[in-house]
């Protein structure tokens, strides 16, 4: 099975002038999915990192966080230009997630340090549980966009 391939490198990001909770992509981001395709986000791109709501910060992490980051970015210029389908969209955003913890192992070892013996399980847990989360919340936000 093919990897995730990061075509651009990493994102490169600013914080927003007078606003702290958004990033503005300095470059083109560009990612090459399992299946071939190309996802791009262009330069200018403005996100607010993982939408992850303040209580559920000690067990996800944090919205800005570096494992996280390159997923939500692409998850979220394409759910606001809507140019791939929702599926497709959720589907990059669950492998970018568990692409990034599978080559950062340590983040979890290193957060959780309680859950050292299972590490790996539990950052799939975690992908798991930030992917349906996403996945949830868009459905009910964008309900009719298939």
């Amino acid at each position: 099975m093919a990897k995730i391939r990061y075509l651009t490198g990493t994102p490169v990001l600013r914080a927003k002038q007078g606003d702290v909770n958004t990033l503005v992509l300095q470059e083109g981001f560009t990612v090459l999915d399992k299946r071939g395709r190309r996802w791009h986000v262009p330069a200018g791109f403005e996100t607010d990192g993982a939408s992850i709501p303040s209580f559920l910060t000690p067990i996800i992490g944090d919205p800005f966080n570096g494992v996280t980051l390159p997923a939500a970015i692409i998850h979220d210029y394409y759910c606001v230009h809507k140019t791939r389908s929702q599926k497709d969209t959720h589907r990059i955003f669950r492998e970018l997630i568990y692409h990034e913890m599978k080559r950062n192992e340590k983040y979890g070892w290193i957060r959780y340090p309680w859950n050292m013996h299972n590490g790996k399980l539990w950052q799939y847990q975690r992908c798991k549980l930030m992917w349906a989360a996403v996945r949830s919340y868009n459905r009910v936000k964008n309900p009719s966009w298939k």
